[in-house]
């Protein structure tokens, strides 16, 4: 989280594809579990005291994070500080110390680590074909390799917690919740959705749209994805799509899991 965040885009942009997808899949969500299962039952009076603050800076993560992927060029830097801004929610979950928040948290860390490690996909995607991840060097995709860009843009929506994937269901639990704890904080929320669409959106045509780069040449693309990277990709966007369209197969889930959880948190209402 902001200010403690300045070193996940560093690590993305080093890291080869399959690590980025390894830390934004699953090694991100050890903190979430680190909170759920250690600092909740040893802090839970302190985390009642401190909600405004915490709450506060959330959305403040939210903010910075997203402004600074509108900034970027690098492919990774703009995924990683997307990350960021997705962990802000989680955290505006956890914070609303509800259980239904918890569930949401969950959901929304389930969510992301299959949106984010399928956009890291498809940038090592590119990168393989083009040894660049700057935007100043790439447009124009979408007439090279339709196949790559309609799961890019199936990714991007999920990014951008368009209906009908994970992440609307999740942030749509979590502004939900926090609406009874802070009116204020949810409606300042709100706008990190549509900060969320303005980068997605920016980066699809980017990439995607417009004339092709005088620096990418046509014979380094191929208009269908190689076997691995379709059945990879395939694969995600089917849980993408699973958990969207059925989000209470997991949450129920959660609920049931988290229950040993209910009797520390102040606001049990349920959703």
């Amino acid at each position: 989280m902001v200010p403690f965040h300045s070193w996940l885009p560093e690590a993305h942009v080093e890291a080869p594809t399959g690590i980025s997808v390894l830390l934004a899949g699953i090694l991100l969500k050890t903190a979430g579990y680190g909170l759920i299962r250690f600092l909740l039952p040893l802090s839970s009076s302190a985390l009642l005291i401190l909600q405004p603050w915490l709450l506060s800076w959330a959305v403040l993560s939210i903010f910075y994070s997203s402004l600074i992927a509108l900034r970027q060029t690098d492919l990774k830097k703009i995924v990683a500080y997307a990350s960021i801004a997705h962990m802000g929610y989680v955290l505006l979950a956890f914070f609303s110390l509800s259980l239904s928040g918890l569930a949401a948290s969950v959901f929304l860390m389930i969510a992301h680590g299959i949106v984010s490690s399928s956009l890291f996909v498809l940038v090592g995607i590119l990168y393989d074909r083009l040894h660049t991840r700057s935007l100043i060097y790439i447009s124009g995709v979408g007439k090279l390799m339709p196949i790559f860009s309609f799961f890019f843009f199936l990714f991007i929506l999920g990014n951008m917690s368009f209906p009908s994937t994970p992440g609307f269901i999740a942030e749509f639990l979590i502004l939900s919740n926090l609406s009874f704890v802070n009116i204020f904080i949810s409606f300042l929320s709100l706008f990190g959705i549509l900060f969320a669409a303005f980068y997605s959106v920016w980066l699809f045509n980017r990439i995607i749209n417009g004339k092709i780069s005088n620096f990418i040449s046509p014979s380094l693309f191929d208009i269908f994805l190689n076997s691995s990277e379709f059945i990879v990709l395939l694969t995600l966007t089917i849980y993408m799509f699973f958990l969207g369209l059925s989000p209470n197969c997991i949450l129920r889930l959660l609920m049931v899991s988290l229950m040993p959880y209910a009797n520390l948190l102040p606001n049990n209402f349920n959703l």
